[in-house]
Protein backbone atom coordinates (compact mmCIF):
# COMPACT_ATOMS: atom_id res chain seq x y z
CA UNK A 1 0.00 0.00 0.00
CA UNK A 2 1.01 3.47 -0.85
CA UNK A 3 1.55 5.86 2.33
CA UNK A 4 0.93 9.14 1.75
CA UNK A 5 3.41 11.95 2.16
CA UNK A 6 0.86 14.45 3.86
CA UNK A 7 -1.43 12.90 6.15
CA UNK A 8 -5.28 13.63 5.77
CA UNK A 9 -6.52 15.51 8.89
CA UNK A 10 -9.02 13.81 10.23
CA UNK A 11 -12.66 15.04 10.53
CA UNK A 12 -14.48 14.96 13.89
CA UNK A 13 -18.29 13.87 12.70
CA UNK A 14 -21.07 16.05 15.03
CA UNK A 15 -18.45 18.09 17.00
CA UNK A 16 -19.61 20.54 18.86
CA UNK A 17 -19.20 24.22 18.78
CA UNK A 18 -18.85 26.37 21.99
CA UNK A 19 -20.86 29.45 21.93
CA UNK A 20 -19.61 32.47 22.60
CA UNK A 21 -20.40 33.72 26.07
CA UNK A 22 -21.78 37.51 26.64
CA UNK A 23 -19.28 39.69 28.33
CA UNK A 24 -20.97 41.45 31.11
CA UNK A 25 -20.06 44.66 31.75
CA UNK A 26 -18.50 45.79 35.02
CA UNK A 27 -20.59 47.55 37.59
CA UNK A 28 -19.50 51.08 37.92
CA UNK A 29 -18.59 52.19 40.84
CA UNK A 30 -20.40 54.17 43.23
CA UNK A 31 -19.60 58.14 42.99
CA UNK A 32 -17.28 59.88 45.51
CA UNK A 33 -19.66 61.58 48.43
CA UNK A 34 -18.14 64.35 49.36
CA UNK A 35 -15.61 64.78 52.23
CA UNK A 36 -16.25 67.08 55.28
CA UNK A 37 -12.70 68.24 55.85
CA UNK A 38 -10.90 67.57 58.83
CA UNK A 39 -8.32 68.91 60.56
CA UNK A 40 -5.86 66.84 61.51
CA UNK A 41 -5.49 65.29 65.06
CA UNK A 42 -2.47 65.81 66.86
CA UNK A 43 -1.19 64.00 69.91
CA UNK A 44 1.72 65.32 71.63
CA UNK A 45 4.10 62.80 73.49
CA UNK A 46 3.39 63.94 77.12
CA UNK A 47 -0.90 64.20 78.03
CA UNK A 48 -1.52 67.58 78.86
CA UNK A 49 -4.61 68.82 80.24
CA UNK A 50 -7.19 69.93 77.58
CA UNK A 51 -7.04 73.53 76.39
CA UNK A 52 -9.37 76.20 78.09
CA UNK A 53 -11.96 77.43 75.56
CA UNK A 54 -10.87 81.01 74.12
CA UNK A 55 -13.47 82.68 76.09
CA UNK A 56 -11.91 82.11 79.40
CA UNK A 57 -8.25 82.21 80.18
CA UNK A 58 -7.30 79.28 82.13
CA UNK A 59 -6.54 79.67 85.53
CA UNK A 60 -3.31 79.58 87.30
CA UNK A 61 -4.50 77.29 90.34
CA UNK A 62 -7.56 75.99 90.84
CA UNK A 63 -9.91 78.16 93.00
CA UNK A 64 -10.74 76.39 96.20
CA UNK A 65 -14.46 76.34 97.02
CA UNK A 66 -14.94 78.41 99.88
CA UNK A 67 -17.50 75.94 102.38
CA UNK A 68 -18.90 77.62 105.42
CA UNK A 69 -18.16 75.11 108.55
CA UNK A 70 -20.95 72.77 109.70
CA UNK A 71 -22.75 74.54 112.63
CA UNK A 72 -22.65 72.27 115.67
CA UNK A 73 -25.33 71.28 118.05
CA UNK A 74 -25.58 73.33 121.05
CA UNK A 75 -24.10 71.80 124.06
CA UNK A 76 -26.65 70.35 126.41
CA UNK A 77 -27.67 71.80 129.95
CA UNK A 78 -26.76 69.99 133.12
CA UNK A 79 -29.17 67.02 133.02
CA UNK A 80 -31.98 68.39 135.11
CA UNK A 81 -33.34 66.20 138.14
CA UNK A 82 -37.14 66.58 138.82
CA UNK A 83 -37.42 66.75 142.55
CA UNK A 84 -41.49 67.18 142.89
CA UNK A 85 -42.92 63.83 143.20
CA UNK A 86 -46.21 65.43 141.17
CA UNK A 87 -44.10 65.86 138.30
CA UNK A 88 -43.04 62.52 137.13
CA UNK A 89 -40.24 62.17 133.97
CA UNK A 90 -42.53 59.13 132.41
CA UNK A 91 -46.25 58.89 132.65
CA UNK A 92 -47.38 55.71 135.00
CA UNK A 93 -47.59 52.60 133.33
CA UNK A 94 -50.93 51.27 132.42
CA UNK A 95 -53.09 48.16 131.51
CA UNK A 96 -53.91 47.84 127.75
CA UNK A 97 -57.93 46.98 127.55
CA UNK A 98 -57.67 44.15 124.94
CA UNK A 99 -61.33 45.72 123.57
CA UNK A 100 -59.58 48.65 122.51
CA UNK A 101 -57.14 46.66 119.84
CA UNK A 102 -59.08 46.02 116.31
CA UNK A 103 -58.31 42.34 116.25
CA UNK A 104 -60.43 41.68 119.32
CA UNK A 105 -63.31 43.14 118.30
CA UNK A 106 -64.65 40.46 116.08
CA UNK A 107 -67.87 39.54 117.17
CA UNK A 108 -68.62 36.50 119.41
CA UNK A 109 -70.40 34.82 117.28
CA UNK A 110 -67.90 34.39 114.49
CA UNK A 111 -68.73 31.45 111.63
CA UNK A 112 -66.22 29.20 111.12
CA UNK A 113 -65.70 28.43 108.08
CA UNK A 114 -66.25 24.67 107.39
CA UNK A 115 -64.06 25.12 103.83
CA UNK A 116 -60.78 24.21 105.12
CA UNK A 117 -61.85 21.38 107.72
CA UNK A 118 -63.24 19.56 104.47
CA UNK A 119 -60.15 20.06 102.69
CA UNK A 120 -57.80 18.57 105.46
CA UNK A 121 -60.54 15.82 105.72
CA UNK A 122 -60.27 14.89 101.90
CA UNK A 123 -56.43 15.18 101.79
CA UNK A 124 -56.37 12.56 104.78
CA UNK A 125 -58.49 10.32 102.97
CA UNK A 126 -56.25 10.60 99.78
CA UNK A 127 -53.04 10.15 101.58
CA UNK A 128 -54.38 6.77 103.61
CA UNK A 129 -56.18 5.43 100.35
CA UNK A 130 -52.91 6.03 98.78
CA UNK A 131 -50.51 4.18 101.49
CA UNK A 132 -53.20 1.61 101.51
CA UNK A 133 -53.01 0.74 97.55
CA UNK A 134 -49.15 0.98 97.24
CA UNK A 135 -48.70 -1.90 100.21
CA UNK A 136 -51.42 -3.55 98.35
CA UNK A 137 -49.15 -3.57 95.39
CA UNK A 138 -46.21 -4.48 97.07
CA UNK A 139 -47.99 -7.55 98.52
CA UNK A 140 -48.61 -8.43 95.31
CA UNK A 141 -45.27 -8.11 94.15
CA UNK A 142 -43.89 -9.80 96.35
CA UNK A 143 -45.91 -12.85 96.32
CA UNK A 144 -45.14 -12.91 92.39
CA UNK A 145 -41.73 -12.99 93.41
CA UNK A 146 -41.78 -16.04 95.32
CA UNK A 147 -43.75 -17.78 93.04
CA UNK A 148 -41.27 -17.10 90.54
CA UNK A 149 -38.40 -18.42 92.83
CA UNK A 150 -39.69 -21.43 94.08
CA UNK A 151 -42.77 -22.58 92.00
CA UNK A 152 -45.31 -24.78 93.80
CA UNK A 153 -45.09 -28.16 91.96
CA UNK A 154 -41.26 -28.65 93.06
Amino acid sequence: PDTPDTPDTPVTPDTPTIPDTPVTPDTPDAPDAPVAPVAPVVVPDDPTPLAPTPDEPAPEEPTPIEEEPTPLAPEPDEPTTIEEEGTPLAPEPSTIDENETPLAEQPEETNCCILHLIIMLVAFIGSVYYTHDRKRRQRMEFDTREEIEFPEGM
